[in-house]
């Protein structure tokens, strides 16, 4: 049952993980890139980072509009498995991964 305290719960919550969350991508982003093209790292995060908020919410709505929001919910929960599933079998294995980049510093 949703009362004020879980609604303030949920906003502290939510902005401590995107407080977070978007400077630490941003951060892996600029980190996997050499020295002469972190400004073009940085940029192209920033940039899918907007393009992906912004068809991001309107791909919400229309799924709102159109079929409620357990839909709604229940697609967009499912790309962020898809994401999660496309890293680890395929983009974890790129030169520029992160996880490949932490490996090779210990190693």
């Amino acid at each position: 049952m949703p009362t004020t305290p879980t609604f303030i719960v949920s906003a502290i919550l939510a902005g401590y993980a995107f407080g977070g969350l978007e400077p630490s991508l941003q951060s892996m982003a600029v980190h996997t890139a050499d020295d002469a093209s972190r400004g073009s790292a940085n940029s192209t995060f920033l940039c899918g980072y907007d393009i992906g908020y912004g068809l991001g919410g309107g791909v919400a709505g229309s799924l709102i509009t159109a079929a409620g929001y357990t839909t709604m919910w229940s697609v967009v929960s499912l790309a962020c498995v898809v994401s999660v599933l496309i890293y680890f079998f395929w983009a974890r294995h790129s030169d520029t991964s992160f996880t490949k980049i932490l490996k090779a510093h210990k190693g």
